[in-house]
């Protein structure tokens, strides 16, 4: 169990490291971007109108043209979504199997059973289990019962479909099987 943690420990400190180094990555990218290019004594002179000419008249598109340049903007924006999620997917898939390769993965997993071969053979694990069990088959039986005395005092009032009908075919055929065969179901 120590050595599950330990691993997991060190797995999330090297992906916690590349994080951090990808972050950096982009924040220097950033500041790069956000540094003025070339000569910047010019900078208090005043900027040129990004309005265009101020005498032209304004070009307002119909109501058709701005519906069909949403829907070309839309499309688009979807087909860039699309393409960014299933490069963002492949990504991670192959980080992970850089990070996670076939022994070490089949090397937590072994872990993982024995861990779990450990806690089966905990007595207190084996209590509960039976625990559960037989509350479930006097859940069981208190539930038949229930519905025995319901369905025989009155017509039934519930609208019921087929697949309905089916789920409680199903459920009275569980029951009685694990009647029968006094399961551990």
């Amino acid at each position: 169990m120590a050595l599950l943690i330990l691993t997991n420990l060190v797995v999330s400190r090297d992906i916690f490291a590349d994080a951090a180094s990808f972050a950096a990555h982009v924040a220097s990218s950033a500041a790069e971007k956000a540094r003025p290019a070339g000569d910047i004594s010019q900078i208090e002179q005043p900027a040129e109108s990004a309005l265009g000419d101020p005498n032209a008249s304004p070009d307002i598109p119909s109501a058709s043209r701005i519906q069909s340049m949403a829907k070309d903007k839309g499309i688009s924006y979807v087909e860039t979504l699309r393409g960014q999620t299933s490069q963002s997917r492949y990504d991670v898939e192959s980080y992970l199997r850089e990070k996670f390769p076939k022994q070490r993965r089949d090397a937590v997993i072994n872990r993982l059973k024995g861990t779990i071969n450990e806690i089966q053979k905990n007595s207190d694990f084996n209590d509960t289990v039976d625990f559960l069990i037989e509350m479930t088959h006097k859940y069981i039986d208190r539930m038949t019962e229930n519905l025995v005395k319901e369905t025989s005092a009155q017509e039934p009032t519930i609208r019921t479909d087929e697949h309905f009908d089916r789920a409680v075919q199903e459920m009275k055929a569980s029951v009685s099987v694990c009647r029968v065969m006094n399961c551990d179901c």
